[in-house]
């Protein structure tokens, strides 16, 4: 079965490749980290540590993809590195107990052997034509999330993207589109929503259901709402507070 994100991965890639300089390599490391897809996470943290090496949301998200990998050594190396460079408390505290958690379950320690990467760029020119700005630990104003336009969707195209979202599977062939369809079914949501809305993305976020916000969120930008530019800001800070707050 296709992963749910893998179309998202896909078009991230595209773009990256049209401009292989852009710091955009962040939302395709989420990706594959929310995907549960650990060593591509970790490749593509250190090809774009190598362009922006003080970026430090990218090195707290190959932090945890060490983690995830259970590669202890290299893990414990970057939180060392980070420790002076982490402002909230809490974070450090969730990612040495991970540390510690991991050293006690080891069986036998994992190494990972790096693959020389080839930038095909020069830092130094792209620099003076971007001006990164790194808002890691912004503080994200809850009161936005009161005035938010509905999409509205007919009931049988919202229980179409239901069905797509339940089942992982954005682009399911006819006969999967039926069988999708009777487990949407059984499996209709208690609350009885029949819109898809930034609250209800909201809500995920707010439960630190971070992949399903990233879906609903994913879906609204992809249907064309009047309030992309709102969604996309809510988009980065979802992917700034699962890097900050994601427990492993």
């Amino acid at each position: 079965m296709q992963n749910s994100f893998d179309k998202y991965i896909e078009e991230a890639k595209a773009r990256l490749d049209k401009n292989f300089l852009s710091p955009e390599f962040i939302r395709l490391a989420n990706m594959y980290y929310l995907s549960e897809q650990y060593e591509e996470c970790i490749s593509v943290c250190r090809s774009g540590l190598n362009i922006y090496p003080n970026y430090l949301t990218a090195k707290l998200i190959l932090l945890r993809a060490l983690l995830k990998a259970e590669y202890l050594s290299e893990a414990e190396q970057l939180f060392n590195d980070l420790k002076s460079k982490l402002p909230v408390k809490e974070v450090l505290t969730s990612l040495s107990n991970n540390i510690q958690n991991l050293k006690s379950i080891s069986g036998q320690e994992k190494i990972q052997y790096q693959k020389e990467t080839k930038n095909k760029f020069d830092f130094k020119y792209f620099e003076k034509k971007f001006d990164l700005q790194e808002t890691l630990f912004t503080e994200y104003n809850v009161s936005d999330l009161l005035n938010d336009d509905e999409v509205n969707l007919p009931e049988t195209e919202f229980r179409n993207f239901e069905s797509k979202y339940l089942s992982f599977h954005f682009n399911p062939s006819e006969k999967s589109d039926k069988t999708a369809a009777v487990k949407q079914k059984k499996s209709e949501p208690e609350t009885g929503y029949k819109f898809v809305t930034e609250t209800l993305g909201d809500l995920y976020a707010g439960q630190k259901n971070h992949k399903e916000a990233y879906e609903i969120y994913s879906f609204l930008l992809r249907a064309g709402s009047p309030n992309s530019t709102r969604i996309e800001e809510k988009l980065n800070a979802l992917e700034r507070n699962m890097v900050k707050y994601d427990s492993n």
